[in-house]
């Protein structure tokens, strides 16, 4: 009986998969999957642009916000960059309700 193997080095995004055959892709919403802001967690330089995002993952756009809006960078972002910078971070701490 042959056995299955799986491996994560061999997982493609369904964003490359769909982009490789001919389909434009975006993704709008929230992205929880991590990003790679620059600067500190207390001095963020929001011109420079996001890296380990969306647009990494094989999608051609993004329209979204990084986390749960409790929760971490509080902002709207547009492809790379925040579409209005964020005026308030909670630094990664959950508001209380």
């Amino acid at each position: 009986m042959k056995r299955f193997r799986f491996s994560l080095y061999f997982i493609l995004p369904l964003a490359s998969l769909l982009r490789d055959n001919g389909y434009v892709t975006g993704m709008v919403g929230k992205w929880h999957l991590g990003m790679d802001f620059s600067g500190e967690k207390s001095d963020r330089d929001w011109t420079q642009p996001v890296k380990d995002m969306p647009l990494d993952k094989g999608f051609d756009y993004f329209w979204g916000i990084p986390v749960s809006m409790n929760y971490g960078v509080l902002a709207w972002f547009d492809g790379r960059h925040a579409k209005v910078l964020p005026s308030f971070s909670n630094a990664g701490q959950r508001q209380k309700q």
